[in-house]
């Protein structure tokens, strides 16, 4: 078996002293742009792995968990990024982040690999694209936190996200109370949130016994929910959109054909943005409280810290019935 490259080796390889490998390792400004870029040369020619775990957490200074964003962060992601920092600075710990494009298996396990080497106690993972699952496996990376709606079980991480299930649930019927003609417009289906979203509607519509039509926005946006809503051909009497983002969308594309939601049709949305009860009109949606997640992530990373690991968590939604349905 190869040995693996020591600090010394890249020292060696890059004409530089040991100590100028730990300075750039540990990311200090002291080095010149070009002798850093000899030594990350010699890094990764050698595909040297800073041992820097054994030596902070020998030492006991760790205090750090590590965040990686995996693809583009949805509605309430980017809050919920901010909030985790501050709980974790709030309880004397630092946050390492690192990041990995959606179905880049290699970059998220370079991510790992890089949180790895920085010493986190434990890592949270920001996904939508079930993807990840089996790499998380295969990596036997951990203790750490996947925030993901499904309730999926791994080695070493918890789960954590929203019951999209009975929230879709409780809008659809709703929504279904008044008339049967209703469309669901879904967001990814790349997307764990929407496949569910969807699925719960499908079943609610065969509860009712009425057809399940839908159609895919291919995103979350306001800008995919007006395309959508552009080529609607009929007019449902209800549409579920799977976010309030393509809501907005659909009832601007529906107004431009003299439509107007909560007149014409009832309209729901779903994450209750903040925008969601100043709309004209206001917005029926589905609230998913992203403090309640903040709160029930840090409190998780503290038990894998502690060394148990609790299960998978799922944070109840609620039904917001406004003008617009």
């Amino acid at each position: 078996m190869k040995s693996k490259a020591t600090m010394a080796d890249v020292a060696r390889h890059a004409g530089v002293s040991v100590q100028t490998v730990s300075r750039v390792v540990r990311g200090q400004s002291s080095v010149s742009d070009d002798t850093r870029k000899r030594v990350e040369a010699a890094i990764q020619a050698l595909d040297y792995e800073p041992n820097m775990s054994a030596q902070i957490l020998a030492s006991g200074q760790s205090r750090s968990i590590g965040i990686i964003t995996v693809g583009d962060l949805s509605f309430g992601m980017q809050d919920l990024f901010v909030s985790l920092e501050e709980r974790a600075r709030r309880a004397g710990r630092y946050v390492v982040s690192a990041s990995a494009p959606e179905n880049d298996s290699q970059e998220l396990l370079a991510a790992l690999k890089y949180l790895k080497a920085r010493a986190v106690l434990a890592t949270v993972v920001l996904a939508q694209n079930p993807f990840i699952i089996p790499v998380l496996e295969r990596s036997q990376a951990g203790p750490g936190v996947l925030v993901m709606s499904g309730r999926h079980r791994l080695s070493n991480y918890v789960t954590i996200g929203f019951d999209q299930i009975s929230g879709s649930q409780a809008l659809t019927r709703h929504l279904l109370s008044s008339t049967d003609s209703i469309l669901h417009i879904a967001g990814p289906l790349s997307a764990q949130d929407a496949m569910e979203r969807l699925a719960a509607y499908q079943e609610v519509c065969a509860e009712y016994g009425v057809p399940a039509p839908w159609i895919s926005a291919n995103g979350w946006s306001a800008e995919s929910g007006y395309q959508v809503g552009r080529n609607i051909k009929p007019i449902p009497k209800a549409i579920f959109a799977a976010s309030d983002q393509i809501a907005i969308g659909v009832a601007r594309a529906l107004s431009e054909r003299g439509l107007q939601a909560g007149k014409d049709y009832a309209l729901g949305g779903f994450d209750d943005i903040a925008e969601a009860p100043y709309l004209t009109p206001s917005l029926t949606t589905v609230r998913q409280d992203f403090t309640t997640l903040a709160d029930s992530v840090i409190a998780a990373l503290e038990a894998l810290i502690a060394g148990s690991v609790p299960d998978p968590i799922e944070i109840p939604t609620s039904l917001v019935i406004r003008e617009s349905a």
